[in-house]
């Protein structure tokens, strides 16, 4: 029987990962082109999801893996897996408030930076010099098939990797089936969120620091959700 509260920690942690720095400020990026032109909104749209498809591959793929080799533990590791995960809820709950706190301490100096478009612009500016090709000067003009390179390379990002591996991990004490839905809801609400930044960036809100409410707001809930839950596993209150 899948757990409710299982589920509405992994749709919530994956809300949270949405709105993470590196997929506002991608985000951002993506649709500054096309923000308040009708016209252009169609395109900034599609190339935003091909972002969120992107990403939500990356992370699929991981979970799974994860879960497979999850299923060939013998069972007697699920009491000590409560444990375990319990206090990786913790630790990640503490982690979220701990940079809700730092961006709050540091309002001056906040700043969003996609990390991975600018990989992915060195990326193309490499092979370009490799293949003999002229460079722009000017930024690269995204298409459907970068965004969702840009997409992969966030989802092989370190963070991401950790949250999947411990959904995964979270899934595996109650049954795998439990495991896929939470994989499912994680991946679902990132996409969402993601859908939800793009559409309000197009819609001209399109600066990155109108978003830091929402991020401190997001961070601050999937934090709270985080150690209410790890601790319900660390004290043994799991059905």
């Amino acid at each position: 029987m899948i757990q409710l509260p299982l589920l509405g920690t992994a749709l919530i942690l994956g809300l949270r990962h949405g709105i993470d720095l590196d997929h506002i400020a991608a985000l951002v990026d993506i649709c500054g082109a096309s923000a308040g032109e009708p016209r252009l909104r169609k395109k900034g749209l599609l190339l935003s999801l091909a972002y969120a498809l992107g990403h939500a591959l990356v992370i699929t793929i991981l979970g799974l893996a994860a879960i497979s080799f999850a299923a060939l533990l013998p069972a007697w590791i699920d009491t000590v897996m409560e444990r375990v995960v319990g206090l990786t809820l913790v630790v990640l709950g503490l982690y979220l408030l701990n940079t809700v706190f730092g961006a709050i301490k540091n309002a001056d100096t906040f700043k969003f930076k996609s990390r991975w478009t600018a990989f992915y612009s060195w990326l193309r500016e490499a092979f370009a010099k490799l293949t003999k090709q002229s460079v722009s000067a000017e930024e690269p003009v995204l298409t459907a098939q970068g965004t969702f390179a840009i997409g992969m390379l966030h989802g092989i990002g370190a963070e991401t990797a950790t949250q999947v591996l411990l959904i995964s991990a979270v899934g595996g004490v109650a049954s795998q089936t439990t495991a896929i839905a939470m994989l499912v809801a994680f991946v679902l609400g990132l996409v969402a969120s993601n859908t939800f930044i793009a559409i309000i960036s197009l819609g001209g809100f399109g600066t990155a620091a109108n978003w830091r409410p929402l991020y401190l707001l997001g961070g601050g809930l999937a934090g709270a959700f985080s150690l209410f839950v790890g601790g319900t596993f660390l004290l043994g209150a799991v059905d």
